[in-house]
């Protein structure tokens, strides 16, 4: 009985592995009887061979192997036919099943890969066609993003090049308004300037002849009360106020014996006085430091107080033998020499007389006054001597020499009489 249901399912077996060409046509198959010594199943023994002798058919037209039709993993028998009649054992009968069981098992979990293998490729290109999509809607948005913001950047653009434009026209217009303003005040003050020239020149005009009313009168004032000189033949013109001025100024000069460096003390002194003008230079630091140093010298009990004056005066005043006065660097030393002594006389009144008396010593424009010879024989040597020749050795000084000596006593005076009156001092 097993080996009748082991040969019929060998059959449909054979049957689906034989392709579509077995479909259609039926098949007759004999069962001998193989073993005759089992006696449990003599009946159905005879009665199957019965079957077989008789040349009993069935039909298996109703199996359906669609499974296989489409299937490029069919089972190829050509290579080891089986005949359905042939012998076979138990084991080889259930090796053969277990075989076509792996078979199958195979062809399912290859068409289960394929499967799971076709899901994800259409997944991925789903993903794909989802990704690009997304790409394309990102790139999409960018460029409105880049388009707004590009049209909001030539809108700021905008805005600023017409606030700039703007202000430019703002301030040209300003300054447009500002050189129009200065072109009126211009043109104001060039209108006042001409009618005070013109108001100036009104009272020039008023003044010049005044003084020329004046200088007539003045000179003939002066011609009527000309002083005369201690020669004949020498006129001297001159204020009568200076001249008493200067006698005075001579007369508390001379109270001071010339014979006062003969003392060793008072020539020792004296050489100090002069060590410190002589180190005097035209600059702001040295003038007060030597000025300071003056101050101190004159106001010391080392030294009488008339003898000390002196002593300044005349170390001041020979600073134009002990100089070279040609050179360019005596004006500002002069104008220094002259800052000098206005601060040691702010600090020590009486040192001025004894300047003044030595400024007319050597210079009588100082004064001021002037020497007129009436006549040649006047010209001597005692004219030339009273209008401040000095003697040199063996001959009188030339008169280049004396000329450039009066400039600079003048030079030397007058920066004297410009400080003082920078700072509001007015000598008598």
């Amino acid at each position: 009985m097993h080996l009748t249901v082991l040969v019929f399912c060998f059959c449909l077996f054979i049957v689906r592995a034989s392709g579509g060409d077995m479909r259609d046509k039926a098949f007759v198959m004999r069962v001998e009887e193989e073993d005759g010594s089992e006696e449990q199943d003599d009946n159905t023994d005879e009665d199957a061979g019965a079957l077989v002798t008789t040349g009993a058919r069935f039909s298996c037209n109703d199996l359906e192997s669609g499974g296989f039709e489409d299937s490029g993993d069919e089972v190829d028998c050509s290579s080891a036919p089986y005949h359905l009649m042939e012998k076979r054992s138990l084991e080889k009968s259930i090796l053969l099943e277990l075989e076509l069981e792996h078979h199958l098992k195979i062809q399912e979990e290859v068409r289960s890969k394929l499967s799971s293998l076709e899901l994800c490729h259409q997944n991925e290109i789903q993903r794909t066609i989802s990704a690009f999509a997304r790409l394309q809607k990102y790139a999409e948005s960018r460029k409105e993003i880049d388009r707004r913001l590009d049209v909001q950047f030539q809108r700021k653009i905008a805005e600023v090049l017409d606030k700039h434009l703007s202000m430019v026209q703002r301030d040209h217009g300003q300054k447009s308004q500002i050189v129009e303003r200065r072109i009126r005040d211009d043109a104001a003050v060039e209108e006042a300037k001409r009618e005070q020239s013109m108001k100036e020149e009104k009272v020039n005009q008023e003044r010049t002849r005044k003084e020329a009313e004046n200088s007539v009168s003045h000179a003939t004032m002066v011609n009527s009360i000309g002083v005369k000189s201690e020669l004949p033949g020498i006129k001297v013109f001159a204020d009568s106020i200076a001249l008493e001025a200067e006698l005075r100024r001579r007369a508390l000069h001379d109270q001071v014996s010339s014979n006062i460096y003969l003392s060793k003390e008072y020539s020792q002194y004296g050489r100090q006085i002069g060590k410190s003008i002589g180190k005097l230079t035209p600059t702001t630091d040295s003038v007060k430091a030597r000025a300071s140093e003056l101050i101190e010298a004159l106001d010391g009990q080392d030294c009488p107080h008339p003898i000390a004056c002196r002593l300044f005066a005349d170390k001041m005043i020979s600073i134009v033998k002990s100089r070279n006065t040609k050179d360019k660097t005596f004006g500002p030393l002069a104008f220094a020499c002259g800052y000098v002594m206005l601060l040691v006389t702010n600090q020590v009144p009486d040192a001025m007389d004894y300047l003044l008396a030595e400024f007319h010593k050597v210079c009588m424009y100082t004064v001021p006054k002037h020497l007129h010879a009436l006549n040649a024989q006047a010209r001597n040597s005692d004219y030339y001597r009273l209008i401040g020749y000095q003697e040199e050795v063996e001959k009188s000084q030339s008169t280049e020499s004396y000329l450039v000596n009066v400039v600079a006593y003048v030079k030397l005076y007058a920066a004297m009489i410009q400080k003082s009156r920078a700072c509001g001092i007015h000598m008598a």
